[in-house]
Parts: C-alpha cells; sequence; structure tokens
C-alpha cells in the first residue's frame, strides 16, 4: 500500500490501492469491489448456461438472479435488487463491529468475518485511509485563488 502510493519511483498503478485513492472522498464510501468485478450496481456474472448472479461467488453456488439473460431487466427494476444494493446498511443494525470502525468507508464490512477472529483489518484500513489522504494531499494540483 505504501509503496503503491507514496513510493518515490515512478511504477504502474497498483490496485486495488490506486482504486481507492483516485475515487476517496472522505465523506462517502469507497467500494474497491469494482476493481474484482464484484460490485453488483456494474457488473454480473453469467455462466456458459446463461445464469445469471450478482457475484462470482453467488454464480459458483447456483444462487442465480435470472436463469436466463432475458429476465434481466425485470429483476434489475425489482425491490429485491435494490436492497441487495442497500445491504451495507445492515451493519449499522449491530450494536458494535465494522460499522464502528475508522476505515468503514473503505472496507465496508468485506472482512467482517475476519475481524471477529482478529483485528488487524481495522488498524490496516485506517492506515489505508491515512496514506491515500498523504497521497490526495501531495497529487492535488488545484491551485485556488483567494478572493474576499
Amino acid at each position: 500500500m505504501t509503496y503503491s502510493l507514496l513510493g518515490l519511483v515512478k511504477h504502474a498503478p497498483i490496485e486495488p490501492f490506486h482504486f481507492i485513492a483516485s475515487h476517496y472522498e472522505p465523506t462517502k464510501r469507497t467500494d474497491f469491489g469494482a476493481v474484482y468485478f464484484e460490485d453488483p450496481s456494474k457488473y454480473l456474472h453469467v455462466d456458459e448456461k446463461g445464469h445469471v448472479a450478482l457475484s462470482q461467488k453467488e454464480l459458483k453456488s447456483g444462487k442465480y438472479i435470472a436463469k436466463e439473460i432475458s429476465e434481466l431487466n425485470e429483476f434489475l427494476q425489482s425491490d429485491k435488487y435494490i436492497m441487495r444494493l442497500g445491504e451495507w446498511k445492515e451493519f449499522f443494525l449491530q450494536t458494535d463491529g465494522c460499522a464502528y470502525c475508522q476505515g468503514w468507508r473503505v472496507c465496508l464490512g468485506k472482512f467482517s468475518k475476519v475481524s471477529k477472529k482478529k483485528s488487524g483489518c481495522k488498524k490496516f484500513f485506517s492506515e489505508l485511509m491515512d496514506v491515500v489522504e498523504q497521497f490526495q494531499s501531495l497529487h492535488n494540483n488545484k491551485k485556488e485563488t483567494w478572493q474576499p
């Protein structure tokens, strides 16, 4: 992460760090799932038979949203799909855990199962946000002229 964003030697972008650094805003959620094609608002997963799922894991386990691609328009307009896109809100119904973590805006609970066993993700994502803010301040080329 530090080499990727704060390294002194020019190199190709390293994902997901570059994606996070270029999309991070302190007041919004930054979902880096798109880097891995795991963003149901942007990507669908289709197998050779035409079954459609919202993630690769769901496709492998047979949890399809449509048996054929022709059924997609109906599903994408459904309340079930809209609820799925808002699943991240469920973390805020818990009295402890991921929603109270400093790194929530970037992690979004992706490592919630790991965090119950070990708390390293909390430390990592907090540090990641600090590094991203340093990266953005170094690469912010906007010069504002003060005017009364």
